[in-house]
């Protein structure tokens, strides 16, 4: 208790970065949140880049009508009238 009396600097330097660091709205906490939602979206934004880039290659395809025939098909899993369609599963057969 003497020490603070006759030097208070020190604990009053101590206790302004102990606020800094962990009370203040812009503490190191509060940092490294930020920094994780950041690398966050930034991988959400890189994955939806590649979801447009791939849209948009089906949709420069999409002016050839064989194109659509085998789209509908195969991905949208549309059949002619009184047409059956059979769905095999490869992924068991696929090397990895």
């Amino acid at each position: 208790m003497r020490y603070v009396r006759r030097n208070p600097v020190p604990v009053i330097v101590i206790t302004g970065i102990v606020w800094l660091l962990i009370f203040d709205r812009d503490s190191i906490l509060y940092q490294f949140k930020i920094n994780r939602e950041i690398r966050q979206l930034e991988e959400q934004n890189r994955l939806l880049e590649k979801k447009i880039d791939s849209t948009s290659k089906i949709l420069k395809k999409m002016h050839d009508r064989r194109f659509i025939r085998r789209y509908a098909r195969e991905v949208l899993l549309l059949r002619k009238k009184n047409e059956d369609i059979y769905l095999l599963d490869t992924t068991a057969y696929e090397e990895k």
